[in-house]
């Protein structure tokens, strides 16, 4: 059976989309959470498909162009883990853990996503970068 990667590769291949993980997948693909979810969302600039593989599902929620600013880089991962995991259960050990991915390819995605992030989720990511 192919990776959840792999069919993800493929749908956004065929049907010529991005798309963006939300919820505990990002936090997962972050390295934030251990559990990996049976349901995946993600959002897409795409039509609403929903797609089963063995026991877990892929739902591509169709959502605004906002949402999909940082679709495919670092910074789009970051900003919906931390929406997911919530403003008051944000850890020192996850903001470290996330830093620790981040690369200097990736500063620039985050720079622009910080406009469009909430005013919480700004404050971390400039704090990952090292800007005030």
């Amino acid at each position: 059976m192919p990776s959840i990667e792999k069919v993800i590769e493929a749908i956004k291949a065929s049907d010529a989309i991005e798309v963006q993980p939300t919820g505990a997948y990002a936090a997962n693909l972050l390295g934030l959470s251990t559990q990996i979810p049976m349901i995946i969302e993600l959002y897409t600039n795409g039509p609403k498909k929903t797609i089963g593989i063995g026991k877990q599902v892929i739902i591509l929620k169709p959502t605004t162009p906002k949402n999909m600013i940082g679709a495919g880089t670092k910074a789009g991962l970051i900003l919906h883990a931390l929406r997911q995991i919530g403003k008051d259960n944000i850890t020192v050990e996850m903001i470290e853990q996330i830093k620790s991915q981040i690369e200097e390819k990736d500063i620039k995605h985050i720079k622009k996503q910080i406009q469009f992030a909430p005013m919480w989720i700004a404050k971390i990511m400039r704090s990952l970068i090292n800007e005030k």
